[in-house]
């Protein structure tokens, strides 16, 4: 009622990446122990889904949902903290260090620091199952592109690397009682779109790749691919008119601003036919099959 400050839970002290904790909230039931708690869930950017007592703060679990995390040997399951964690020092050093200085050795932080989405993109909740689903991109090596684009413009969230290789993305389901990671699937497209869970056992994203996809929620299943013919950078959502379900969702560079025009050469590595995709904002609506 008063506005003040109840409590705070800072993920990684003193960390020299961007590994902020912006980003949605989940807030959902668990049930450890027979009891009954009110959980605040987080997939943080750092790689690791935290889970937190949503009226204290308190910490209660963590899970690595990233496929692969090197700045860190892990979570210290009594604190929330990483394991190099030294409380009471001013400077902290973690698995790897950013590099300080022009010449100095960079060394491979995973998860990838510039090509998480900020903030990430949402996650989704199965209140029946009670599974949370969250994408992210993976970590991939930083090669030195071939061919500049003419200018150093920003393309489709890289800075002047017309050649270089596409991410990928992991999509992953968590058991929000036990923290447990259930099932992962790796995509062949960067991420910055978000999930949606329906509660017809579907969940819905996009790819810079321009596809639309749907999958089994019980198994991460694929079972819808859509192209939509422009970059997915928005979370799908979906309504019902008249007993019919429909799924929309936002493609193009104006929904956000952050997908510069791209040239042809580059287009055409991330378009899954090789045609190229368009650039141009459009707001796509589809209808999903009634069951029989």
């Amino acid at each position: 009622d008063s506005g003040k400050l109840k409590w705070s839970f800072q993920l990684v002290p003193n960390e020299s990446w961007p590994y902020g904790a912006e980003g949605a909230n989940v807030l959902f039931p668990a049930e450890p122990g027979g009891g009954r708690h009110s959980v605040l869930g987080h997939f943080a950017r750092n790689g690791f889904f935290y889970q937190l007592d949503r009226q204290s703060g308190a910490f209660r679990q963590s899970t690595q949902w990233a496929n692969e995390v090197t700045w860190t040997r892990g979570i210290d399951p009594k604190s929330g903290k990483p394991f190099e964690y030294q409380q009471g020092e001013p400077v902290q050093t973690y698995g790897a260090r950013s590099a300080v200085g022009g010449d100095a050795p960079k060394p491979r932080v995973c998860p990838p620091l510039s090509d998480i989405p900020s903030p990430p993109p949402p996650s989704a909740y199965d209140p029946v199952q009670g599974r949370l689903f969250s994408i992210g991109n993976n970590c991939t090596s930083m090669e030195v592109a071939t061919e500049l684009n003419p200018g150093n413009a920003p393309l489709l969230g890289y800075r002047g690397e017309a050649n270089r290789p596409a991410l990928r993305s992991s999509l992953v389901a968590v058991d929000v009682r036990s923290g447990r990671r259930l099932a992962h699937l790796e995509l062949d497209s960067e991420n910055h779109s978000g999930l949606l869970a329906t509660a017809g056992g579907l969940l819905f994203t996009g790819g810079l790749n321009g596809l639309l996809k749907g999958f089994d929620a019980n198994d991460l299943r694929e079972v819808i691919s859509l192209s939509v013919g422009a970059p997915v950078v928005a979370p799908p959502m979906s309504y019902s008119v008249g007993g019919t379900q429909y799924i929309a969702v936002a493609v193009g560079d104006t929904v956000t601003g952050e997908i510069p025009r791209a040239p042809p050469p580059l287009a055409r590595n991330f378009s899954p036919d090789g045609g190229g995709l368009t650039t141009k904002g459009a707001l796509l609506i589809f209808a999903l099959p009634q069951k029989p």
